[in-house]
């Protein structure tokens, strides 16, 4: 998992077909409960980045995909967000919403 901020962010998203970005913040709760659960279905999708932002270290990239609560899970395929949910999913739901953004 990448922590993404504005000094990568361009790297990152142009040389990565498929991001799944996970936007938190250090003080929320959600965001704590839903952390493993990114971990866990990172490993089933080899060929896609993981990453996170974190609002307060990054409030621009926040801004860029008008994210306005946390946790908001988004999916970038090809430099644009495709899918974004706000919320905690569990691990079924999370990889299902995966597969339905990268078809």
């Amino acid at each position: 998992m990448i922590d993404l901020t504005i000094q990568n962010f361009n790297q990152v998203v142009e040389n990565s077909e498929v991001v799944v970005i996970d936007f938190m913040a250090s003080w929320c709760g959600p965001c704590k409960m839903f952390a493993p659960i990114f971990s866990q279905v990172e490993s089933q999708f080899p060929n896609v980045t993981f990453a996170k932002v974190d609002i307060d270290v990054s409030p621009q990239i926040a801004r860029h995909f008008s994210v306005k609560s946390v946790p908001t899970i988004g999916v970038v395929v090809d430099n644009r967000m495709v899918k974004k949910q706000s919320g905690v999913m569990n691990a079924n739901q999370f990889a299902k919403f995966i597969e339905q953004s990268i078809g």
